[in-house]
């Protein structure tokens, strides 16, 4: 299996800040974090490893030109509500959404104990219909 992670942000987008924290940092620092601890057979590929700017556009051919099993984008929402949330493309095929939800219990198992709600699995087309060559499960 090959898992392609994309910590959220970085370069010139540092994403939300807040004081001295940059959501950019952080993604990067948990991405990082998940990459150490997935075991073999499965691959990680990080979309970055630095705080670079990678267009939406690079992310999408990296976890392409690795054929990725699963690509999973992270972020530190400051806006909207509180809590924690996956999404998944509104197209996704079955085996991609069978992932979310193993990926989500895992995420709110730790989370919820901490004081972290749970706002669920939702759908949403991030990329933008400007590209139909990205794959359905993106």
């Amino acid at each position: 299996m090959r898992i392609v992670i994309d910590p959220g942000h970085g370069g010139s987008d540092p994403g939300a800040v807040c004081g001295n924290l940059r959501e950019a940092d952080l993604t990067l620092r948990l991405t990082r974090l998940i990459a150490e601890r997935v075991a073999p057979p499965a691959t990680v590929i990080l979309t970055r490893g630095e705080n670079r700017d990678v267009s939406l556009n690079e992310r999408v051919r990296i976890a392409n030109r690795h054929n990725a099993d699963l690509f999973l984008s992270l972020h530190f929402n400051a806006g909207g509500g509180r809590g924690f949330e996956s999404y998944v493309h509104p197209s996704a095929f079955p085996l991609t959404r069978y992932y979310r939800q193993i990926l989500h219990a895992a995420a709110t198992g730790f989370l919820l104990p901490q004081g972290t709600r749970d706002r669920g699995g939702k759908e949403a087309d991030f990329y933008g219909s400007a590209t139909p060559a990205c794959p359905p499960y993106f």
